[in-house]
């Protein structure tokens, strides 16, 4: 697939929300959809031109969550949307994929979409404490739940951290030229550590600043077995002590508690299993390690592009 414009990715966003809502009061068979989220990098406003997936996050008061995780699997639910996107857009959906919790897809033939599922949440905390009464291996399932205060949570973030956001990821996207290369920082973990790297630096001016929070991303990656990065905006530890990895590495996701983007944020070594933000991860820092020092924050997009 050739590469994508930001605003070619927008507009197919528009297409497939649009087409989600049409004439049909947010309501499907056997499905409601209350909210649309638009994910990702996209969402977060940290994506850069390339190889880029647009992100959509799909909440519905028609999935029960406990059913959700006792049948382990949205295949009900990724099968009713598929039905209905086929309907509204015939020949639109190809090289199709499904995941225990998405369907992945090119729409038009022009860019990789990741559709997900959720129950709807009222709040933040709603989520916790249901995450609480399933088993650890169930909560990966509901990953996609936290999207709306991830994007919330990026949303409140100064522009000079996106623009160094957007600069690490055009940087990893130089290194790792496959999209679904083993050992490859997610896009995700990537957002979370430059932002606690930018939080430890100091600087006068924008190029001081660009430089110190590269040296202290290096220092992070470098020193990874010792990890220990969280914030408390969402959820205090304290009050979930049974979702929050209790030892280090932990690199939490700051609007899920559950989720050890130490080990969930670095592609998985498997090749069936895609790079996508939402899947497993491996935890093999190696790579990411060696090329770390490459990386030069003081450079922009298009010098890395």
């Amino acid at each position: 697939m050739a590469e994508q414009t930001i605003t070619e990715a927008k507009r197919i966003i528009d297409v497939l929300v649009k087409t989600l809502h049409d004439g049909e009061s947010c309501s499907w068979p056997g499905m409601v959809c209350n909210e649309i989220i638009k994910a990702g990098s996209l969402g977060h406003g940290t994506a850069v031109k390339g190889y880029y997936d647009v992100d959509l996050v799909i909440y519905s008061d028609s999935i029960d969550a406990f059913k959700l995780a006792g049948d382990s699997s949205s295949e009900y639910w990724l099968n009713i949307l598929q039905r209905f996107l086929d309907r509204k857009q015939p020949g639109k959906l190809s090289e199709r994929n499904r995941t225990q919790i998405s369907l992945q897809f090119r729409f038009d033939g022009k860019i990789d979409v990741d559709m997900l599922v959720s129950p709807l949440w009222s709040c933040p905390g709603e989520l916790y404490n249901f995450l609480t009464k399933i088993s650890f291996e169930k909560r990966q399932m509901f990953s996609a739940s936290a999207s709306k205060w991830q994007v919330e949570f990026f949303s409140k973030q100064k522009n000079e951290v996106k623009e160094l956001i957007k600069r690490a990821k055009a940087w990893r996207n130089t290194k790792w030229a496959s999209k679904h290369t083993p050992g490859k920082p997610k896009s995700y973990l990537i957002s979370v550590l430059v932002l606690r790297a930018f939080e430890r630096a100091h600087g006068h001016n924008f190029k001081e600043l660009a430089r110190r929070t590269t040296d202290e991303l290096k220092g992070i990656v470098k020193n990874h077995q010792n990890a220990d990065i969280y914030w408390e905006e969402y959820y205090k530890v304290s009050t979930y002590p049974t979702l929050f990895p209790r030892d280090k590495p932990r690199i939490v996701d700051p609007a899920n508690p559950s989720n050890n983007l130490y080990r969930s944020g670095i592609a998985h070594s498997d090749k069936n299993k895609k790079a996508r933000d939402y899947g497993e991860g491996s935890g093999d820092w190696s790579t990411f390690a060696r090329f770390v020092d490459t990386l030069d924050l003081t450079k922009t997009v298009d010098e890395y592009c």
